[in-house]
């Protein structure tokens, strides 16, 4: 038995909210995280709570 084919995912709508994407990903051969901000700013860390502390607090930019 198959199952049906999967819904096709809606794009994002329009608003600031669509605009902001966040990446949190590993820096190779280290043990620490580097967070991207929707405006391109980077920190890293070696806790992922304190990047994302850090992205959630990083002031809105236009």
């Amino acid at each position: 038995m198959t199952s049906p084919p999967p819904e096709p995912v809606p794009p994002p709508g329009p608003g600031p909210a669509s605009a902001r994407v966040y990446c949190v990903d590993w820096v190779p051969g280290t043990d620490r995280l580097r967070g991207t901000c929707h405006c391109g700013a980077t920190a890293e860390a070696s806790d992922p709570e304190r990047i994302w502390e850090w992205l959630l607090a990083h002031p809105a930019h236009p």
